[in-house]
């Protein structure tokens, strides 16, 4: 089975890492690759070692670090998503784990827009969570991902909106109030579903958007 590739943004702590690799049981097979800043010393490099020792003995073997030029956000980006390509080419990995709660923003931002980029390629979840662990953790799903790289046709647009304007419409209020068939909001409804923009509670029953279907409906 296709191991998964664990990815880091790394500045002087760790703690959130290691929390990301438990959480999701990383284990033999899987693989860490850590951003930070070039050069790598002082408190980055201690993370790094600590992070290196936590991972080996969970059973993980491949574990590297990508050091990052602070110049050019799109020199930066290039690079990260780079590396992903290749690392997920040359171990077959079935998903990448992001989780973007450490290291500078510079890193943050240019590993976000590497991970935008090759999610059309590649199966992409990001987390951030809070610093200190427990708080909070928000998920973008890779489907999330996809949904905002291609925004919806025009008249799946319209559906979306006119939900974001009226939650818990059903389909024969929409059928209606658009002018279009029920078979037809049917179906580009259920193709909003599986792009996590919308849900529905039932079968039959209303349409609801989420916070995601919401950004999106600004377009």
């Amino acid at each position: 089975m296709p191991g998964r590739l664990f990815l880091l943004t790394l500045g002087f702590h760790e703690n959130f890492a290691l929390r990301r690799l438990t959480g999701h049981g990383a284990t033999r097979g899987d693989g860490v690759l850590a951003v930070t800043l070039k050069p790598l010393h002082g408190g980055a490099k201690s993370a790094f070692q600590a992070l290196s020792m936590f991972a080996s003995r969970m059973g993980v073997e491949d574990i590297s670090v990508l050091e990052v030029e602070p110049e050019d956000l799109g020199s930066a980006s290039y690079m990260i998503a780079e590396a992903l390509i290749k690392a997920s080419g040359e171990r077959g990995y079935s998903s990448i784990i992001a989780d973007l709660t450490g290291g500078p923003r510079f890193i943050v931002v240019s590993t976000l827009i590497s991970l935008i980029v090759v999610s059309h390629r590649l199966n992409v979840d990001i987390y951030v969570q809070s610093d200190t662990g427990g708080e909070w953790e928000h998920r973008m799903p890779g489907k999330v991902i996809e949904a905002l790289m291609a925004v919806p046709s025009s008249d799946k647009l319209k559906l979306l909106k006119a939900i974001v304007a009226k939650p818990g419409s059903t389909p024969s209020e929409l059928s209606y109030n658009l002018g279009i068939s029920q078979k037809t909001v049917l179906n580009y409804a259920s193709q909003l579903k599986k792009q996590g923009l919308i849900v529905q509670k039932g079968r039959g029953a209303g349409y609801y958007p989420t916070p995601w279907g919401m950004l999106i409906s600004l377009v």
